[in-house]
């Protein structure tokens, strides 16, 4: 799957590069909280044997992979002087006493007390947070539909966009929208998939005090998709505006009045709505940690995921760092801290981008002055002096913003400067520039404000010039966004300054690495800025604007398929069907009517006891606390919440068909209050929806049945060939640029003179994984057995490039069990008819991978099973199995290669 990604060439490599590790946390953790993950010690790397430890501490670690876990962090992890004596006291205790750690409530109290899946990506604006959402959505579309009971992986979600800019969530809506699963998947399976999204957007609920509905329409909508087997379903909201409306209201009971009530409840019914969505992930993008927004929306998550509906909640945040330190208690007087967020599973460095995927900054700084205009007029004049000519391939003219600390600042002095200078340039003011603030009793806006900024970074605009209070220092995409000016500083956002300096750098032209953008500061404002890079990006304003990009290189690719003129491969594939068969039909409606109700009644007590805590009196209690507890009930919500705790195996269609005796019931297990339906308590809800489940059971069993399949496969698929590409490692494909453009001319004048190119390489360059994959070719190429004979050597490793794979399975009592795809490396064969009659296939393995598992389960099937039957099948021995690993001695490796082609081809050396 990554090297398809990688292929297609449409995602950044630190996209690329977090789909890595989100895929590794899916699957390779089983999604797992990471506390529990920390506790395992499923990150442990350390030989403690080489650790100069006492034996009972080297012991106790080895026992104990959680106190293994800590102990590698503190003896690998770079900090700062003034933390670096806190993991020195960490340390010590854990080498002297490391059972005195609690380390199951160490690790919950680092990663927040979260019992459900929380992390974190950090990577910085620009880097495509938005489409990475998009794949992560996709991805686990993907990965539920191949085995829908694997809960690491969600089949709807929630996208909680930034509010930074007042407007409507409507930009990051499109944005998902606008996402290609082509990119991720191949082309019929991303087809498939994006056929099952619904993307829905929830709206701020503003205007529902003046309304006379008693429903929220959010949760209304909600409802709707609850009635049916929900999957796919994407809703688009915002956090602050939606989804914590209400929470924690501050009014006393004397102040609140009957809207108050009303609004309060239609949040709350949202909330609980959501609540009941089942395999729900919930991406949160501009994660503001440590805020009250923060600790509320992690409360509401928190009771969402006692209901077992939350699969993951991944956040994205491009400054993944808290204000101050937060102190995790480890022993008596020693704590852990770090001003680092800790569930940051990925973190892609503000300064890999630079020069990547975003401008290269030049950053100019003036002497702080009271006549701060001068500052924004010099800016200006060379902003213009650079870039006023400047227009982009998709037509957006470029553009600077400047920042004011106050609309009376804006009106009065900024605007008049910016329209000075624009004159001086030739530009018209009226059209030029943009002032774009919230309302105001005396300055009031341009009708049109509104969509000029949502249009900036259109070819239509003209505007130049953006003038800005409090809006877009964060959440706001401009890529035409060339400049930024801070002319004076604002000590209500001093903490703000990279984030508004990088607003600018977005790149506008893919792979333009020499894009640049503007920053223009007051002296106070560049040390802001400077402080901020090395606190929270650990780099200078010097590195800052030199950046950190490996180089790309262009190279060109040559399919040589039709010039060799090179057959299909043909092999027998063995397959494994499962169906499963139901060996009688319920008679659900007689199910449902024989659930004994009356028996699943809870009965509390009422206890009295005297001063000694002596019993003196029990008596039955009726008291309903359905209301108090706000368990609101409908009846699609209720028979939704029975869906989804089948996990799909009974959809909601097939309860609405029994609805008669459902409703039935319903009725029994709820009371109504003023119109309004409430669970009642005096039932177990829980067990009564699980016997309600179990009446459309049937017994059924699984049949499984095998075949062998003659399979044809292409070696070089052409729809996925690409003629050109920029790459960063051209050290890994082979051979050299020159060779190529040579073959492409020799070609044309067909074979004489250089018969071994008729028999290698069916497209070049190849590009490999490691250079011991590259040396291997090399080294068989060379071989005079090879060049002597018509054998033929093709790498085949690309998986997304060629069609021989073999489905592999594992055989485990009399069951088959399917273990994944194998392609093979290289092949060497031969021809005869103008067919491929024998194939080598050989495997290389670093040592680092040598003992995967699964590998080790696909080498076993194709060693013993797929070599074993396509001999029977074809009767000869057409395919045979050779695996080289790094870890042998070069000389074993080319003896291993050479004997296995002398006996299979039965050829002299």
């Amino acid at each position: 799957m990554i090297s398809y990604i990688s292929m297609r060439g449409a995602m950044r490599d630190a996209q690329i590069e977090a789909i890595k590790i989100y895929l590794f946390l899916k699957i390779a953790c089983n999604n797992e909280p990471l506390a529990q993950l920390f506790l395992e010690g499923r990150f442990n790397t350390l030989d403690l044997e080489e650790e100069e430890l006492k034996k009972s501490t080297r012991e106790y670690l080895m026992d104990h992979p959680g106190a293994a876990a800590l102990y590698e962090y503190c003896i690998t992890t770079p900090v700062a002087n003034d933390d670096k004596s806190n993991l020195e006291k960490i340390l010590k205790i854990l080498k002297n006493d490391p059972a005195s750690v609690d380390y199951q409530k160490v690790f919950t109290d680092i990663f927040y007390g979260v019992t459900y899946s929380d992390y974190i990506f950090s990577l910085p604006m620009g880097a495509g947070k938005t489409f990475l959402m998009a794949a992560f959505i996709y991805l686990d579309l993907y990965f539920s539909s191949l085995d829908s009971e694997n809960k690491a992986f969600a089949q709807n979600f929630i996208v909680l966009a930034p509010s930074g800019l007042k407007s409507s969530i409507i930009p990051s809506l499109k944005t998902i929208r606008n996402f290609d699963p082509s990119w991720i998947l191949p082309d019929n399976v991303a087809s498939s998939i994006r056929k099952e999204i619904t993307f829905e957007p929830l709206e701020s609920n503003s205007s529902a005090s003046k309304s006379n509905r008693t429903k929220n329409p959010n949760a209304r909508k909600v409802g709707l998709y609850l009635r049916r087997s929900m999957r796919g379903v994407v809703f688009v909201t915002n956090a602050e505006k939606v989804i914590l409306d209400r929470l924690g209201a501050k009014k006393g009971p004397s102040q609140r009045t009957l809207d108050d009530e009303k609004l309060d409840e239609m949040s709350n019914e949202l909330r609980r709505m959501i609540g009941l969505i089942p395999r729900l992930s919930i991406f949160i993008d501009e994660v503001h940690h440590a805020s009250d927004d923060s600790i509320k929306l992690r409360q509401v998550v928190a009771g969402w995921a006692e209901r077992d509906s939350v699969v993951t909640v991944v956040g994205f945040s491009g400054t993944p760092y808290l204000q101050k330190a937060e102190k995790i208690p480890i022993a008596a007087g020693v704590n852990y801290s770090s001003t680092e967020i800790n569930n940051v599973v990925y973190y892609y460095p503000l300064i890999q981008g630079i020069g990547n995927f975003l401008k290269k900054p030049s950053v100019t700084q003036y002497e702080n002055r009271e006549a701060y205009t001068e500052i924004v007029e010099n800016g200006l004049r060379e902003f213009f002096s650079e870039s006023r000519d400047t227009v982009y391939k998709n037509n957006t003219c470029s553009k600077i913003a400047i920042y004011c600390n106050s609309i009376e600042e804006l009106e009065n002095d900024v605007y008049a400067s910016a329209s000075k200078i624009c004159e001086e340039v030739g530009l018209n003011p009226s059209e030029s520039i943009l002032k774009y603030h919230e309302d105001h009793n005396e300055y009031k806006l341009s009708p049109d404000a509104k969509m000029e900024f949502e249009t900036l970074d259109t070819p239509q605009s003209k505007v130049r010039v953006v003038l800005l209070v409090q809006i877009g220092k964060e959440g706001w995409d401009c890529r035409s966004l060339t400049g930024v000016i801070l002319a004076k500083e604002n000590k209500s956002t001093r903490n703000m300054v990279l984030q508004t300096c990088c607003r600018c750098l977005r790149q506008v032209d893919k792979y333009d690495y020499d894009e640049k953008a503007y920053i223009y500061l007051c002296k106070s404002n560049a040390e802001l800025l400077e402080a901020q890079l090395k606190a929270e990006q650990h780099i200078t304003l010097k590195e800052f604007q030199e950046g950190k990009q490996k180089p790309k290189t262009a190279l060109d690719f040559y399919n040589r398929k039709v010039i060799l003129n090179l057959p299909p491969i043909d092999y027998y594939q063995f397959l494994v069907k499962y169906n499963v068969v139901s060996e009688d039909e319920p008679d659900v409606d007689a199910n449902l009517r024989s659930i004994p109700l009356e028996d699943l009644r809870i009965v509390r007590q009422a206890i009295t006891k005297d001063f000694e805590n002596k019993i003196l009196d029990r008596s039955d209690e009726d008291i309903e606390r359905g209301k108090e507890n706000l368990d609101v009930a409908t009846f699609e919500t209720w028979i939704g919440l029975i869906s989804k705790e089948s996990f799909g195996f009974v959809p909601t269609k097939q309860l609405q068909e029994h609805a008669e005796e459902l409703k039935n019931i319903y009725s029994t297990i709820t009371f109504v209050v003023d119109g309004i339906a409430y669970y009642s308590s005096k039932f177990e809800q829980p067990k009564i929806r699980s016997l309600i489940r179990q009446a459309f059971y049937a017994k059924r069993r699984l049949d499984m049945t095998s075949e062998l399949i003659e399979n044809t496969g292409e070696l070089l698929l052409d729809a996925y060939f690409e003629k050109h590409k920029e790459v960063t490692d051209p050290e890994l494909h082979y051979p050299n640029q020159d060779f190529v453009h040579k073959t492409m001319e020799d070609d044309l004048n067909g074979f004489e003179g250089r018969d071994l190119m008729k028999r290698r390489y069916h497209y070049m360059p190849y590009h490999f994984d490691s250079n011991f994959e590259m040396n291997i070719l090399k080294h068989i190429q060379e071989l005079s057995m090879i060049k002597q004979s018509n054998l033929e050597v093709y790498y085949n490793g690309n998986r997304f490039l060629t069609e021989f794979h073999i489905k592999c399975y594992e055989k485990i009592g009399t069951r088959w069990n399917f273990v994944g795809q194998y392609t093979p490396d290289f092949l060497i064969v031969e021809r005869r008819d103008d067919e491929i009659y024998k194939a080598l296939i050989i495997e290389t393995k670093g040592q680092i991978y040598a003992q995967d598992k699964n590998f080790l389960k696909r080498k076993e099937f194709v060693e013993n099973h797929f070599l074993i039957e396509n001999e029977k099948q074809y009767g000869y021995r057409k395919f045979d199995y050779l695996y080289i690993e790094d870890t042998m001695a070069e000389s074993e490796q080319h003896s291993k290669i050479m004997k296995a082609i002398k006996q299979f081809f039965e050829v002299e050396t």
